[in-house]
């Protein structure tokens, strides 16, 4: 779970550091290694989706890259998992989504053909919070723009 937070916590504007963990692929495999095993760790999946989510931020490059390595299913199967159990990891998985559909036609077929629309409507339900809602309502504006 250390390794998810440090990379979770990588800010959005660290465009070098996200290029050489993209490249390397090293990172982004163990990343992904790292959902795959613990499916049920909440601080995996909470920091992992994060490192994703962070990853994909801006760099079509990185989106293509995560997204042809599982990170679509990686980050579905924590939404589905976590859904009524940790708000968080849903924000951060949704977010990771969202942010892998920005702009990116094959990364959006993807994510609709792997039902992330029905797990947005789902995480929207009920009330809520800011976080939550910005994610839950962010995906589905990326996959319609």
């Amino acid at each position: 779970a250390g390794g998810c937070m440090a990379l979770g916590r990588i800010g959005a504007s660290e465009v070098k550091v996200k290029k050489k963990a993209a490249k390397a692929g090293g990172v982004v495999g163990m990343l992904l290694a790292a959902l795959a095993k613990h499916p049920r760790d909440v601080e995996v999946q909470r920091w992992g989706c994060a490192a994703v989510r962070h990853l994909a931020s801006n760099s079509q490059e990185n989106k293509t890259f995560i997204a042809k390595r599982g990170g679509v299913d990686r980050l579905c199967e924590a939404v589905r998992n976590f859904q009524s159990l940790d708000k968080r990891v849903v924000s951060e998985g949704l977010g990771g989504l969202c942010h892998l559909a920005s702009k990116h036609p094959e990364n959006k077929q993807l994510i609709f053909e792997a039902g992330a629309l029905d797990l947005a409507v789902a995480a929207l339900s009920g009330q809520p919070e800011a976080e939550l809602g910005m994610a839950g309502c962010g995906l589905p504006h990326n996959l319609a723009c």
